[in-house]
């Protein structure tokens, strides 16, 4: 009599204290949309696979620069992954993640990836513009069941962009990203073409020179400002060029220019020396490029002052930049390894009652209330966050996944 009590009591208590935890955890676990489980991630950097989430744990293999693989969960700050036959950590700071894996929602369209729509004033970029620079289109993503482009971006910036088009959600749009991670080489080549095309066309060299102001007033851009001479941030998968789209119809909203137009009509402020508020906002920017702005901002992106639809994780672009000694990074995406993810219901659904929700996660307590009060092991089937022990860990993963779920389905 006295063990029930006390494990009554033992459960309560496990219940309370992941109900008091759910403000500070669930928006870590709903930054997504779905699951990181059975996404495909990519290093940024050789790395080490360990035998435990830290630097100091036995290391398994090596984990070269751009090679894809599996991600299983997440324990702080590092991931479980399957590369190469193995399963072990890797820090996920230095990673990044197929973002389609994750944010479903979004609409992809990485013409670099099929036929580049690069141009300046108008004007295509020679051997760029309608040329496929890297990666050859959509690929099968079994993760989410239909062909998709990859997108790479680091896993930082991937939470951003998740929170920027939860805000886009809210008012009846959607994103819809054009570029991600691109290897440096194909960035080099771009600006090259540029270069060229400014060099030998008059009307292209004075739209990137210069601006006019409300007022009147002529003010001095340049090349670099369109696209980086150096490592730009696209190449630490720190970045997107993305503009809006309806929620609905998917039909994109009206910006100041097409996507990809190189040039001062482009542009976001009237000036590249301004503080970048909204009141120095260029005559060109209109409604659309405001909202859009406005979601990306708000969720931790950095603008820039000649693009309206380029945002960077800056803080993601300085540690990948540094780690890569200013190279940023140079492998070229040939696959995905995500993996179907259907029966994930079926995972967390333990008392199998055709839902997932709070009794899921009071179930699993009670399983691990009595595997602590009596010794015994409990049944791995409650392992639903897969990190190999039955705990309170896991009761809290279904209680994010179902507040996700919940937060999702309002959209």
């Amino acid at each position: 009599m006295r063990k029930k009590i006390l494990l009554r009591i033992l459960i309560l208590t496990l219940f309370m204290i992941i109900i008091y935890a759910i403000p500070k955890n669930i928006s870590k676990a709903y930054e997504f949309e779905s699951d990181l489980k059975g996404s495909t991630g990519w290093s940024t950097i050789n790395m080490s696979i360990r035998t435990n989430a830290n630097e100091y744990s036995k290391v398994l293999a090596a984990l070269p620069q751009g090679k894809s693989f599996l991600i299983l969960s997440e324990q702080g700050n590092y991931w479980k992954i399957q590369y190469s036959g193995k399963q072990g950590y890797v820090n996920h700071n230095y990673c990044m993640i197929n973002l389609p894996d994750v944010m479903p929602s979004i609409v992809y369209n990485i013409t670099n990836e099929s036929a580049s729509i690069y141009k300046s004033s108008g004007i295509d970029l020679p051997n760029v513009t309608g040329k496929q620079l890297y990666k050859a289109g959509k690929v099968m993503n079994n993760k989410i069941g239909k062909e998709e482009y990859p997108c790479p971006v680091l896993y930082s910036t991937a939470k951003k962009i998740a929170n920027a088009q939860k805000l886009a959600l809210s008012d009846g749009y959607c994103l819809k990203i054009y570029d991600a991670y691109r290897p440096h080489e194909v960035s080099k080549n771009i600006y090259n073409s540029l270069l060229t095309l400014y060099n030998s066309n008059s009307t292209v060299r004075n739209n990137i020179n210069y601006s006019t102001g409300a007022s009147g007033r002529k003010y001095q851009w340049g090349t670099t400002w369109f696209l980086a001479g150096g490592v730009s941030s696209h190449n630490t998968g720190a970045a997107i060029d993305v503009t809006l789209c309806d929620n609905i119809t998917k039909k994109e909203c009206i910006m100041p220019t097409a996507m990809h137009e190189l040039s001062t009509k482009a542009i976001k402020y009237y000036s590249p020396n301004v503080w970048k508020y909204a009141s120095n906002y260029s005559k060109e920017m209109n409604e659309s490029a405001k909202k859009l702005d406005s979601y990306m901002t708000k969720s931790g992106m950095t603008t820039l002052a000649s693009e309206w639809w380029h945002f960077q994780e800056q803080a993601g672009y300085t540690r990948i930049k540094n780690k890569t000694n200013g190279k940023g990074c140079t492998f070229f995406v040939t696959d995905i390894v995500s993996e179907s993810q259907n029966s994930k219901d079926t995972v967390l659904d333990v008392n199998n009652d055709g839902i997932v929700n709070i009794k899921d996660a009071s179930e699993i307590l009670s399983a691990y209330a009595k595997s602590c009060a009596y010794g015994i092991k409990a049944n791995s089937k409650y392992d639903v966050n897969g990190d190999g022990i039955v705990n309170s860990n896991d009761a809290s993963y279904v209680l994010s996944y179902y507040s996700m779920n919940a937060a999702f389905s309002q959209k």
